[in-house]
């Protein structure tokens, strides 16, 4: 299986795109949340996804610096069904929320072309809490992370007798840390340092810093710690350095700190 990092920064990054993923295994791929805007679109220019390779849109909550790339995915994807270009359907995954939200948002600015599509060539499927679909190969279970500030889902992927999880874009809830456990590979946001916990304030925010989640992936065995969704107005040329030099004090895994575009095989 290899994971794309395409974004890695938080809502207000300018120096890395907002958070988002592509993965691939089986000839599948699923695109997870799509960034703030369309620059998404030459980022998968960029790293080489071409849009007959998402067979899946993944959203995991209605955050604009996660949802409104994934409107224009849609569009894109959409426009290609009615060239006659896309050769499979799209199926997007959300809560009952996000979806009816998607589609509002979508009805009102896009065109209905495009939105006539919607349980025809684009399918709209409900994630609910624990109930798993097969997809890349694989068994993805979606997971209610159990925030206290908007309503979202992360999710785990199985397969060949591994495990990838996604915990969104919050700390790891003590409801589904136990999904942690002995992992493969576990993506985490890091919202800064613990050094920095007085400059970005992440505690407030519902987040958390390279400490605590370097902490819980050596509570929990995992094997591969990747740490996303992070500030870039520190010195951006060693943020790699300093987040993998502080989570290494605390994990004995190996770590990871994507910048925008780093992949990885799983």
């Amino acid at each position: 299986m290899k994971v794309t990092f395409i974004g890695n920064g938080n809502a207000q990054a300018t120096k890395l795109y907002n958070t988002c993923l592509f993965l691939e295994n089986n000839g599948e791929g699923m695109l997870v949340d799509g960034g703030g805007g369309n620059t998404i679109l030459s980022l998968l220019e960029k790293n080489n996804i071409p849009l007959n390779n998402i067979n899946h849109l993944f959203l995991t909550h209605a955050h604009i610096d996660h949802l409104l790339g994934a409107i224009w995915i849609i569009r894109r994807i959409g426009e290609e069904i009615n060239k006659g270009n896309y050769k499979t359907n799209l199926v997007v995954h959300a809560h009952k929320e996000l979806l009816d939200l998607v589609v509002y948002f979508t009805k009102e600015t896009l065109a209905k072309k495009i939105t006539s599509l919607y349980q025809n060539r684009i399918i709209l499927e409900e994630n609910r809490d624990r109930e798993s679909f097969e997809a890349l190969g694989g068994t993805i279970t979606p997971f209610d992370i159990h925030s206290t500030k908007l309503k979202q889902f992360g999710f785990v992927f199985d397969w060949d007798g591994k495990r990838f999880v996604d915990a969104g874009d919050e700390p790891l809830s003590t409801e589904c840390v136990s999904l942690a456990k002995d992992a493969d590979a576990l993506t985490l946001e890091a919202f800064c340092l613990y050094e920095d916990r007085d400059i970005f304030h992440p505690y407030e925010k519902n987040h958390s810093t390279v400490k605590d989640n370097a902490m819980l992936a050596q509570e929990e065995g995992v094997k591969k710690l990747f740490l996303y969704h992070t500030e870039d107005r520190t010195d951006i040329s060693t943020r790699q350095k300093r987040y993998e030099e502080e989570a290494k004090r605390f994990y004995t895994g190996e770590v990871h700190v994507p910048n925008d575009g780093d992949s990885f095989i799983l």
